[in-house]
């Protein structure tokens, strides 16, 4: 796919930068909103699910992309990526680290047009790599998942100190969706509803995706 804005410098000399690339996160920072288009939480028309580590690394990337500027390569610190998962030293953390960004690579968003019934899939990145005790990690984001991602109208935001309490890949994917249609109202009371079987398929596909 093609691919725009492309940075040339290459991650392995990322540990030289004097000053942080344009598109990168360098530090924490458990505050920082995260936007998630709304159309990722349109369950009719849009299918995708991650483990626990992959909805982390999902939102990090998500963070790193809202800016004012698209940019298909992104860095991220290793460090601060670490604790965005969750993982801080873990023995295990640059496993970890490699299959999340497996995972996030490899699942697809499925899409439904329902006007003309086509379906199509793509991934939010089509490339990673880092090497170990490296400062960044240099992800490249799939330009089909851009509009997920970049210059949102209707989104969702979710903070680090929030999603770092969800437990599993249930609450990861319910959370965002309930804050979506509930979170923003100002009045006392509000009203979403949704079947209760609808609701179970949903759970059923997100646990069947994420065992698979």
């Amino acid at each position: 796919m093609p691919l725009s804005h492309q940075n040339t410098n290459k991650p392995e000399k990322s540990s030289a930068y004097k000053t942080p690339p344009p598109n990168s996160i360098v530090r924490f920072n458990e505050s920082a909103g995260v936007r998630l288009s709304e159309k990722l939480y349109d369950i009719e028309k849009v299918h995708w699910s991650f483990s626990t580590f992959g909805y982390r690394t999902l939102f990090a990337i998500a963070q790193c992309v809202d800016k004012s500027t698209w940019y298909n390569d992104i860095f991220i610190k290793q460090n601060a990526m670490f604790q965005y998962l969750g993982i801080g030293k873990s023995g295990q953390r640059y496993e970890i680290l490699k299959d999340a960004l497996t995972e996030v690579r490899s699942a697809s968003i499925v899409h439904k047009n329902e006007t003309t019934k086509k379906w199509e899939g793509f991934g939010f990145i089509s490339k990673w790599d880092f090497v170990e005790g490296r400062e960044f990690i240099h992800i490249i984001i799939d330009e089909d998942a851009k509009p997920y991602l970049f210059e949102l109208k209707q989104f969702v935001q979710i903070q680090p100190k929030i999603y770092l309490s969800l437990k599993d890949e249930y609450q990861n994917w319910f959370y965002p969706m309930l804050k979506l249609r509930v979170g923003g109202r100002t009045d006392h009371f509000c009203r979403w509803e949704m079947s209760i079987e609808k609701l179970r398929s949903e759970e059923r596909r997100v646990g069947k995706e994420c065992r698979s």
